[in-house]
Formats: C-alpha cells, structure tokens, sequence
C-alpha cells in the first residue's frame, strides 16, 4: 500500500483477513500486552502459548491527595470479545512454563510450540504440500465463545508459538481485522 492510497482514503485490501496467529504469553506480559492478548481470545483460528499473563490492567487513574502523593486506582477491567474478564491474567491455550535460558532459540519451548502449531494450520501450508496429522492437544481448538480458563486445555510443552508476541507496553503481531476486545468500566 501506497502512503497516497491511505492519505486518499483507499484501504488496503488484507489478502489474508484471518490467518492464524499465535500469541506467546507470560507473567511479564502486562497491561497492554495483555490487552493485546485479550484481542486474539475467542477468535478462530488463534492460540495462546505459554504461561498466564500478570493480570495487570491498564484502566488505572491517578489521584492527587492532600498532601502531594498520588493514589493509583485501577478503574476498569480487562475484557475480552465474549464479554469475560481476566482479573487474575489471561491463560493461555497451550500452557508451557518459559525456559528463561532457552528464551527466543531455536530450543525455547514456547516459541517451538506456536511455530508447530502454525505448520499444522491450513492457511499456513505450502499449497502442494499434504498436512500431517496434528497432536491431539489440539484437537479441540476453542470456539468463539469458549472460556480459556476452563479445565482441560493443553498443558504440553512440547507447542509454542508466535506469530504474535503480546508483552508490557504492546505487541509484534499482525493484529488484523477488529480486535473485538478492550475495556469494560467497573
């Protein structure tokens, strides 16, 4: 896309409006991270990997009080597209405890895990090239409307993934299409 096509108003056209993403998590992922997390929960063909995030909202305000200290208030709670809040932090699909001394190798367990899952998508593949059978981890990939949180999901170390990497202060994904999730006030 040209710069003179955005200025005209002509949007660029997404090839892809919905591939998959998959969007590595942990406890350093906060605030907008996990806001940014929050966009892919409940969304086809989206997958979160790691540990859960710290559970830090970014709804806070600050109040100035009598004597020059400010009080910091958290205002409003982290919501994702269904409606849910995730006070305590988001889980993630596909739990699989960070080796801090693998952290972004080609052995770091998180990351291995969503790029396995990512050569399993469809969208993902070669065109000539047949798809092999996936893990039954997952199998059962959530809807819409499923609750993360629920019992049963994945804990296998041996999928991690990123095409999306939600961390404090933002993420590196393609964050395509409406996110459909944000703040709720309280």
């Amino acid at each position: 896309m040209e710069v003179s096509d955005y200025l005209a108003g002509r949007p660029h056209e997404l090839q892809r409006p919905t591939p998959p993403v998959a969007v590595l998590t942990g406890p350093l992922t906060a605030s907008a991270g996990e806001v940014a997390a929050l966009a892919f929960v409940g969304r086809s063909d989206a997958r979160l990997f790691g540990q859960p995030t710290a559970g830090k909202t970014t709804g806070n305000q600050g109040y100035f009080l009598f004597d020059g200290t400010i009080l910091g208030l958290a205002e409003a709670a982290m919501t994702d597209r269904s409606g849910a809040t995730h006070p305590a932090g988001v889980e993630p699909d596909d739990a699989i405890v960070t080796d801090w001394s693998t952290y972004g190798t080609a052995d770091d367990p998180v990351l291995s895990s969503a790029l396995a899952w990512l050569d399993y998508q469809p969208a993902c593949a070669p065109e000539a090239s047949p798809m092999p059978s996936p893990p039954s981890a997952w199998a059962t990939v959530p809807t819409p409307t499923a609750n993360r949180a629920t019992p049963g999901r994945s804990t296998s170390s041996e999928a991690s993934g990123a095409a999306a990497a939600a961390t404090d202060g933002g993420a590196a994904a393609p964050l395509t299409g409406r996110a459909g999730s944000g703040l709720g006030r309280v």
